[in-house]
């Protein structure tokens, strides 16, 4: 369904490219996750994925077309970015935000698919006129992708959806992931630096450092028998996650 083709990304007086020729293809329901350092290029090709910046070369397609963004459209393609203050307007309401992607339906309607997603993600939906500062980490999180999951997207992005949050709450946001991509069926794109996270969620992993691909493998293969230092590097680097399940 997703399908990347050799992408660079170069930015002016960098001695390397940003990102350089990564390709994977990815379907519908299952979960790859990109892994590396800070640095290693991953928020920036989860960005080129999303339509936030364009490739300096290569391809990037949903279902055999490219992925483009236009203004005043609603891209099926949805990001969950790190900080969810960053996904959220501090001064409007939770359902404002939530809401966004649906301005065109009509008020009725769109106030009653807000509830119905806040609850989907855990958040009651009593409280869609309280403002970001009301919540927890955890909680603006599962807001965030509320949000995101009111474009109906095929392909969702994760850039660290946990790396703000403690373990007994990362958990929980694990376990979220997990539900909605089986109910769902949307492909998912995991960034992230923490392989006890790839263990949890993904399906395939695509290993990146200075911009280049490393490895690139199923992840139960990966995991059992990682072929480059580097990944061996990242794997004993690894935290543990609280077990799918315990939260």
């Amino acid at each position: 369904m997703l399908s990347v083709t050799d992408v660079s990304r170069r930015y002016p007086r960098m001695s390397r490219p940003a990102v350089a020729g990564v390709s994977f293809e990815l379907d519908r329901g299952r979960t790859l996750a990109i892994v590396g350092e800070s640095g290693a290029g991953k928020s920036t090709l989860a960005r080129m994925i999303v339509g936030l910046e364009r490739p300096t070369s290569g391809q990037i397609a949903l279902d055999g077309r490219d992925v483009r963004t236009r203004y005043g459209t609603v891209s099926p393609l949805q990001m969950v970015v790190q900080n969810p203050f960053d996904g959220l307007h501090p001064l409007h309401s939770i359902g404002w935000s939530v809401g966004e992607p649906l301005r065109r339906r009509p008020r009725r309607e769109r106030r009653a698919r807000v509830g119905e997603l806040l609850e989907l993600v855990g958040i009651d939906a009593r409280r869609m006129g309280e403002r970001p500062r009301a919540f927890s980490g955890g909680q603006l999180q599962r807001v965030v992708m509320a949000r995101a999951l009111a474009a109906d997207p095929q392909v969702l992005i994760c850039d660290e959806p946990t790396s703000a949050l403690d373990v007994s709450v990362q958990a929980q946001i694990l376990n979220l992931i997990l539900r909605l991509q089986s109910e769902l069926q949307f492909a998912c794109v995991l960034v992230t630096h923490d392989l006890g996270v790839v263990r949890v969620l993904a399906e395939d992993v695509l290993v990146l450092k200075d911009g280049a691909v490393v490895e690139q493998r199923p992840a139960n293969d990966l995991f059992a028998a990682p072929e480059a230092d580097y990944t061996r590097e990242l794997l004993a680097a690894e935290r543990p996650v609280v077990a799918v399940g315990e939260s």
